[in-house]
């Protein structure tokens, strides 16, 4: 009996360590779906509005809010960052996640994808 509990230990501390892992990849992704809504909104308005967060809520609950940063001219075309910061909401496992992305824009498509710049 000691040796089965001596085993529950452990198996329940990796459950525990996966639960925990999970909840900050819901999170992790849903702050990476803000930036790249900040890139695109970005691109959308030409990059006039560097710095304004915009929120979004889900069923009138919180997920989270996203802007991009000033543009930049670089030799492949214009590039664009966005940031996306998760609310810590319920829809969020309670957890605040930031997670950053950035595109290069050349001729009305993206040359370039940047995870976490």
């Amino acid at each position: 009996m000691l040796v089965l509990a001596s085993l529950a230990l452990p198996i329940s501390l990796l459950q525990a360590l996966n639960a925990e892992q999970h909840r900050y990849e819901v999170a992790r992704m849903q702050a990476r779906y803000l930036a790249e809504s900040a890139v695109f909104r970005a691109a959308k308005e030409s990059g006039l509005f560097p710095g304004v967060w915009h929120s979004v809520e889900v069923m009138g609950r919180p997920l989270g809010r996203y802007r991009y940063s000033l543009f930049q001219i670089v030799p492949g075309g214009i590039r664009y960052v966005g940031e996306g910061e998760t609310a810590g909401s319920p829809l969020n496992q309670g957890l605040q996640v930031r997670w950053r992305v950035a595109a290069t824009f050349f001729a009305g498509r993206i040359a370039a994808w940047e995870e976490a710049p």
